[in-house]
């Protein structure tokens, strides 16, 4: 997806009249990143960090540095704002942007640009006279209309064609909340959102939907919030929305099994809506109750049945790895699978995030401490119980096992005799087709 956070807060120095450019570097090699910094010649450079990609975020800020040391660096997103201290004793950023960005960069770029003392700007860690001082809390935004829409002019919107989806064109990614009641064990997302759920209104998420149709002729989407759904009546009003402007949009979007209705999924395909995407993470009622995940085996049976009865492709993501799981655990995700029939499935082995209370099992367990993330390894898996490759094991028995329940008998038997290294390619290739 191209990156949104940059756009948003692209978008929001746009408003107030600074020049802001949003850069989408993430297939570049260095030359052209080191090439891209002299030509734009910035005053201010922010970096987005995810955890996955945290060492070219680092490696991206001392080029900038080495080109000019006086480009004040600033890193924002979670893996910043979750190892802000780490970061600023390790590498060569300014200022950490803790939590949601927009104001918190407003407010930045006004305090360089004014020669302001840094500590009058809320949500922020930075050095100070060799000690970090962190700023105070910054209040997340209530009204998220409020916000410009992303500056997706500045990305190449052709190049994010989703793999595995089934539409022939590229999709572009909207977001219409933000925010997280729910408390999952593997996942940080409500430690950096918030646990209060916020959502923009049906008529500013359709005005940003008829500018991207009007002005870049995108005509499909993919909602990639955590909860699409969470308001059913605003998913409702959305649809409406969407049919009133003849918009004529295809869209694809991902939630919870215990947030559906059979009306709101039928106004959802008369809106456009190709694919809704579940996350169910196992088919065990106790690793489901172990992971706080808060749902049922038999509200995710519901949900399938009510969705494919409406005429949407209902797809399903699982883990392997979780605490408790076990070969019976496993056997268990392959029931549901045999009685929800999902149209796509996703399986994925467990990682462990900074600030996930998987996080902090894991460290009690000295499976991991603070210091991994100085490394340039991605999130590793939880194997405190089993050794990784018993979790491949695992993962690769649930996508075979799902593959002989949709027929392809025939191409399993094919695939066993495959060089290991090119079953996950052959798995790819069968999703597509």
């Amino acid at each position: 997806m191209h990156p949104l956070g940059l756009g948003y807060i692209a978008a929001v120095l746009h408003k107030n009249n600074y020049q802001a450019k949003a850069i989408d570097m993430f297939d570049w090699g260095w030359d052209k990143v080191e090439e891209s910094i002299r030509q734009e010649s910035p005053d201010i450079l922010g970096i987005s960090c995810l955890t996955n990609a945290r060492a070219n975020s680092f490696r991206t800020a001392g080029i900038a540095k080495k080109i000019n040391p006086k480009i004040k660096v600033i890193l924002g997103g979670p893996h910043a704002s979750f190892m802000y201290q780490q970061i600023l004793e390790h590498y060569p950023a300014d200022v950490i942007v803790i939590g949601e960005g927009e104001i918190t960069a407003l407010e930045l770029v006004r305090a360089f640009q004014e020669d302001k003392d840094l500590s009058s700007v809320a949500g922020i860690a930075f050095k100070n006279n060799g000690k970090i001082t962190v700023t105070k809390e910054r209040l997340f935004i209530d009204d998220l209309d409020s916000i410009p829409f992303p500056a997706h002019g500045q990305f190449d919107l052709k190049r994010y064609k989703k793999e595995g989806v089934d539409v022939d064109k590229f999709l572009v990614d909207i977001i219409t909340s933000r925010g997280c009641p729910f408390k999952c064990l593997f996942c940080s997302s409500c430690k950096f959102w918030g646990k209060v759920w916020r959502y923009r209104s049906a008529k500013n998420v359709a005005d940003e939907l008829e500018y991207l149709k009007k002005n870049f002729s995108v005509d499909a989407f993919n909602f990639s919030d955590d909860i699409f759904t969470m308001r059913q009546d605003n998913v409702i009003s959305l649809c409406k929305e969407i049919i009133d402007r003849r918009l004529n949009i295809t869209w694809f979007a991902q939630s919870r099994v215990n947030c559906v209705s059979r009306p709101m999924l039928e106004w959802m395909k008369k809106a456009g809506c190709k694919t809704i995407a579940y996350g169910i993470e196992s088919g065990s009622p106790g690793i489901l109750k172990t992971i706080d995940k808060d749902i049922t085996v038999e509200q995710a049976i519901e949900a399938f049945r009510i969705t494919k009865e409406v005429g949407l492709n209902a797809d399903a993501f699982f883990m392997v790895g979780n605490p408790g799981e076990t070969d019976e655990t496993i056997k268990e995700t392959c029931a549901l699978i045999d009685k929800i029939q999902p149209h796509h499935i996703v399986v994925s082995v467990t990682v462990i995030y900074p600030q996930s209370g998987l996080y902090e099992l894991a460290k009690q367990n000295n499976l991991i401490n603070d210091d991994y993330w100085l490394s340039g390894r991605p999130a590793p898996a939880y194997t405190v119980e089993w050794p990784e490759s018993k979790l491949s094991f695992w993962r690769m028995k649930i996508l075979f096992h799902f593959l002989k329940s949709k027929g392809f008998g025939y191409t399993v038997k094919k695939m066993l005799s495959t060089p290991r290294k090119n079953i996950v390619t052959s798995l790819a290739g069968l999703f597509k087709r």
